[in-house]
């Protein structure tokens, strides 16, 4: 019996259990530590090779498995398609977990956060608009309502643009970046932009100018 460091979270604890010595102070800790390339080269060794069973009536089939010693779940080698930065998961993965984080963050900030009613004059249509098509809504929404062909709003520059490009979601979620268009029209976009960044600061100009804003 010893006390000994968790190498995940740096806790204390006794590595003595019925099932023989710990590594870690929990299963938790187990489970989301992340192997060596070191270690991952001795699980993929461990590999049987196949071998030959006989079933019920004799017939040799071929069966491959696959012997793991340790608490660790299948992992994937992945490339964040942003940074470049190497790192594992379990499963397979684009974005960096502290980079996904960070735009999570990011694309809440983005949301906007006005009325289009107190901007009349900017958004001239959206009474026909609205007339025409209703909001977007779901089963799931505050009017209970489904209207997946409703209006909803879009982002002229695409908050996916505005995190690669660092642009503050002050910008990317002012009135002037806002555009009302069907929803089916707004998800076959993607995370493309409809305008330019300069587009966007000629267009936040204009509609400060037409506010009186600063």
């Amino acid at each position: 019996m010893a006390i000994l460091n968790c190498p995940k979270c740096s806790t204390p604890f006794d590595n003595y259990s019925k099932w023989g010595s710990k590594k870690f102070c929990s299963r938790k800790c187990a489970n989301s530590h992340t192997p060596s390339e070191k270690h991952l080269k001795k699980l993929s060794d461990t590999i049987s090779k196949k071998t030959h069973i006989k079933n019920q009536f004799g017939v040799h089939k071929r069966k491959s498995s696959l012997h793991v010693v340790g608490p660790y779940t299948k992992v994937y080698l992945c490339i964040c398609k942003y940074s470049g930065k190497k790192f594992y998961s379990s499963t397979v993965r684009t974005i960096h977990p502290d980079l996904a984080r960070s735009k999570n963050e990011y694309t809440y900030s983005c949301q906007f956060r006005f009325g289009i009613s107190k901007y009349p004059e900017w958004f001239s249509d959206a009474t026909a608009l609205i007339k025409e098509y209703g909001w977007y809504s779901t089963p799931g929404s505050r009017n209970g309502i489904k209207n997946i062909n409703g209006i909803s709003r879009d982002h002229l520059y695409s908050v996916t643009d505005g995190w690669i490009n660092n642009v503050s979601p002050d910008l990317i979620r002012h009135p002037a970046n806002c555009n009302l268009i069907p929803h089916t029209q707004n998800q076959s976009k993607h995370k493309k932009s409809s305008i330019t960044l300069e587009e966007l600061y000629s267009r936040i100009e204009k509609f400060n100018a037409m506010y009186g804003l600063g």
